[in-house]
């Protein structure tokens, strides 16, 4: 029992010390330094504008997506959060990408992010058999 104790406080004094080593060192700058939203954003491909994240919800239900079209910029980061509003499982795929959910089941919901770079109009659709031609689809248009 005394050699489980005398390991036990060794390795305590030990952790004690690897955290004054590390952060209570003598340099007067955080360790860790957060950025701030300004500093995280990058130029945009419009030049001097600031880019951010572009945050897009569809709703999913039988059988149509709200909003059915969409529209964002070439190069944009976009952040989609589907929500299936329906009775019974739906996703959300973009045609000719490798952009998609899982099946998502009712009431839930899952977020994908994505970049575009190639303007043009992309087809979006539940990939569950026969909600597509039911006409679960939409368009998210690239400009």
């Amino acid at each position: 029992m005394k050699i489980v104790f005398a390991i036990l406080a060794v390795l305590a004094l030990a952790g004690v010390m690897g955290y004054f080593l590390l952060y209570k060192g003598t340099s007067s700058q955080p360790a860790v330094e957060v950025a701030t939203p300004e500093a995280t954003a990058t130029p945009s491909s419009q030049g001097d504008e600031l880019s951010a994240v572009k945050e897009i919800v569809v709703s999913a239900k039988e059988y149509s997506f709200t909003p059915a079209t969409m529209t964002i910029k070439a190069g944009e980061k976009v952040k989609l959060t589907f929500q299936n509003n329906g009775k019974m499982q739906h996703d959300w795929v973009l045609e000719d990408m490798d952009i998609n959910t899982n099946l998502v089941n009712p009431r839930g919901e899952e977020t994908v992010e994505f970049t575009i770079n190639e303007p043009g109009e992309y087809a979006f659709y539940c990939s569950v058999p026969g909600h597509r031609a039911l006409g679960m689809v939409g368009k998210l248009v690239v400009e």
